[in-house]
């Protein structure tokens, strides 16, 4: 869950890891590691999850409203803000590290993230 991710980034933030040559001053990384935690982002987070639940299912019901693609990118936007902040805390070494708790949530939004991202681009193109 979100509570789960947060406990793994704080503690590669209490620990002070970093990647082998990151040039980010740790201050910077660990506020955005305090940022993550926090409950107004987890909150957050959590909202946009279940709104954009239901924003799928409303666009199923309406689908020919003009917004809805205005909509799917403010989600993907807050999504894809959300995956890169918490790579760049975790640095590459710490996000996919195989024996972590948040390793199976971080390639299952790797994943997803990216399906999206792809989807827009592909939209975009054709």
């Amino acid at each position: 869950t979100d509570s789960s991710k947060s406990r793994g980034v704080y503690r590669l933030i209490s620990k002070g890891r970093r990647s082998e040559g990151s040039h980010v001053d740790d201050s910077w990384r660990a506020y955005a590691g305090r940022v993550l935690q926090g409950p107004p982002f987890q909150i957050f987070i959590g909202l946009s999850i279940v709104v954009n639940a239901w924003v799928i299912g409303m666009e199923t019901d309406m689908p020919s409203l003009w917004f809805w693609d205005v909509v799917e990118f403010l989600f993907l936007v807050i999504f894809t803000g959300e995956l890169a902040l918490r790579y760049w805390v975790s640095g590459t070494e710490g996000f996919f590290d195989a024996t972590g708790m948040d390793f199976p949530w971080n390639i299952f939004d790797l994943i997803v993230v990216s399906m999206g991202v792809l989807d827009f681009f592909g939209s975009a193109v054709g």
